[in-house]
């Protein structure tokens, strides 16, 4: 009884934080446009949320401005209370995972350590880029 109760806490975390994920894409896409986020926008805003502000605190919330994807990997980059920053993550079996997280100077050699391969490192760390210029 009380692992089915763990399970269904654990399951309804799990929606609740795909919905706030959402609601906070949906103010603020890849592009910084208004227009609808994709499904992949949302997991990835989601997994970054949940990675930076695991315990829901409404003191820190996290707000993810940009979005950019490039194979199975993504840059994303974030505000808070304690400031702001980029995460890289990575999609296995069609999950996004945190692979690092670093400050707003985040960029291709960064990346690469994190495991992004170079290319990949290169294409994403220069569509941020762009995707601060065109707002």
């Amino acid at each position: 009884m009380r692992v089915r109760f763990i399970i269904l806490v654990f399951r309804c975390a799990a929606i609740l934080i795909l919905v706030l994920g959402a609601r906070a894409l949906a103010r603020t896409t890849s592009s910084g446009s208004d227009s609808v986020p994709s499904p992949q926008q949302a997991q990835i805003t989601a997994v970054t949320v949940q990675q930076l502000n695991p315990s829901h605190d409404r003191a820190n919330v996290v707000h993810v401005y940009h979005i950019v994807v490039f194979g199975r990997y993504a840059l994303a980059d974030w505000t808070a209370r304690q400031g702001g920053g980029k995460t890289a993550l990575a999609q296995s079996h069609g999950a996004w995972r945190v692979i690092g997280v670093g400050d707003l100077r985040l960029g291709a050699a960064a990346l690469e350590k994190f495991g992004v391969p170079s290319r990949a490192a290169r294409i994403l760390a220069e569509r941020m880029r762009q995707a601060w210029e065109e707002e």
